[in-house]
């Protein structure tokens, strides 16, 4: 092929190639890059939510946060626990559910289609449901617990301080955990009978094929079900809004209802857009932490 001709084929390559790339870039651009600036930038500022004064304060509202708002660090720290709670309680149901609908049994298509329902019901409808569950005098929550001795007076779980935040994790988890189970299935679909059949001939019970063959190879979905399942669970807000509105006493305020609070209830954007920022960079942070150690990308690959 002449010079002339190769370069004008890897010209129009390059241009095509271009061309399929803007509309991605354009959107990472307006839907991230944009926000996240005009965040940072109005986050120097003292404003309010219903005003359009502005007062330029540098790093004022960071400091009142960081050094100066022990609500910052308290909806950080319940933020955390909501986030890994939920997460590896989703896991640990996860995984057997998804072992036990990878079996060839009679009615599994139909199975499978159930165990999906809770991902697909609306979470308003999830939330009404665990918030008449978990009423004190006419709930099954309460009622189960006293039956069984639990406890020996009406319980309020999703209006105590103590049951609170494990209740959320709970209800949150009856209905996310389909996600994982989808995952984690499509996963085990996907591994060889000939594997299962080697590890036989080697006279492997049923636990040391899982734990030589099934779980080698779940591994990735896990490591990617973590870190997705993590930063999903760190930024939620619905649910926990809908059962608990951040109570009791400020028991299941996360970091999200925390922002909300500071910006349409007490009307400081300022220091609502500083706190947004830390929470995004936070979870820039981490997940940069949990790629290099654990690196699931390469883990899918492999």
């Amino acid at each position: 092929m002449p010079d002339g001709i190769r370069e004008r084929w890897i010209e129009s390559d390059r241009l095509l190639g271009a061309t399929f790339l803007f509309p991605v870039v354009a959107l990472v651009v307006f839907v991230v890059f944009l926000p996240v600036a005009w965040a940072l930038y109005n986050s120097l500022f003292a404003m309010g939510t219903l005003s359009l004064d502005q007062e330029f304060i540098w790093f004022q509202n960071y400091e009142a946060l960081l050094f100066g708002d022990a609500g910052f660090w308290d909806s950080l720290g319940r933020s955390l626990y909501f986030a890994l709670g939920s997460t590896f309680l989703q896991l640990l149901l996860a995984i057997p559910t998804a072992l036990l609908l990878n079996k060839q049994l009679k009615g599994i298509a139909l199975a499978r289609a159930v165990a999906l329902l809770p991902y697909l019901i609306p979470t308003i409808v999830v939330g009404m449901v665990f918030t008449w569950m978990g009423h004190p005098q006419l709930g099954v929550m309460s009622n189960l617990a006293q039956d069984t001795g639990l406890a020996n007076d009406p319980v309020s779980f999703f209006g105590s301080e103590t049951w609170a935040m494990p209740s959320l994790i709970v209800a949150n988890s009856w209905k996310f955990t389909a996600f994982i189970v989808m995952m984690v299935l499509a996963r085990l679909q996907s591994i060889p009978e000939t594997h299962y059949e080697a590890a036989r001939m080697c006279g492997a019970n049923a636990w040391e094929q899982f734990r030589d063959v099934t779980l080698p190879n779940i591994r990735s979905v896990i490591l990617l079900v973590l870190l997705l399942r993590g930063i999903w669970m760190f930024n939620k807000f619905d649910i926990i809004w809908i059962l608990t509105r951040g109570g009791p006493a400020e028991a299941t305020t996360t970091l999200p209802i925390f922002i909300y609070e500071i910006a349409f209830v007490e009307y400081r954007m300022g220091l609502a857009l500083a706190a947004s920022t830390l929470l995004f960079f936070l979870l820039v942070l981490g997940g940069i932490a949990y790629m290099r150690i654990f690196n699931p990308a390469e883990e899918v690959a492999t």
